[in-house]
């Protein structure tokens, strides 16, 4: 008994670790598909990983040392913080065949995950999907994703709600 127990706490910090949470999984799923059409004429996929992050940060950080009076540079460094990966596909130039196809895709992926929020401007339509922790001040992996205009930005890391919020207000 004294044996299993000890496996059974050796392998619980291994499980914890493999876990994905399925936002997470959706986003994988989403990147994997824009790379896929990234060579199709009509759609620009622009993958920005931990370097190409970090020398953001980087340069965010130089401009709020030049200007220190724009609290705005200091509010996007901390919200730029939490972001581990950051996709942005823009296909709105895709031929219709080709952004229907892809939408459908998308959308299929997303079918599963929590929408946040859709915001409908006449014909247009962005939906925000996400993961938000109980108190709803933090969103951990979303996707950004407007079908009608050929947007789609996806998030892996996580954002603080109340560093978001000067921003938005501006």
């Amino acid at each position: 008994m004294k044996k299993i127990l000890i496996a059974i706490m050796l392998l619980l910090p291994i499980a914890g670790f493999a876990h994905k949470d399925s936002m997470s999984t959706a986003i994988d799923k989403i990147i994997k598909e824009a790379k896929a059409n990234s060579s199709i004429e009509g759609f620009d996929v622009l993958s920005l990983g931990p370097t190409e992050l970090g020398l953001t940060r980087s340069i965010t950080r130089l401009a709020a040392i030049l200007d220190e009076d724009d609290d705005d540079i200091e509010q996007a460094l901390m919200m730029l913080d939490g972001i581990k990966k950051m996709v942005i596909v823009d296909y709105e130039d895709a031929s219709p065949k080709n952004k229907a196809r892809f939408n459908e895709k998308i959308e299929h992926i997303l079918a599963n995950e929590e929408l946040l929020m859709e915001a409908k401007d006449e014909e247009d339509i962005v939906r925000i999907y996400g993961t938000s922790d109980e108190n709803g001040e933090e969103i951990r992996n979303f996707v950004l994703y407007c079908p009608e205009e050929g947007d789609l930005i996806c998030i892996s890391g996580k954002i603080s709600l109340k560093d978001v919020a000067p921003l938005i207000n501006d």
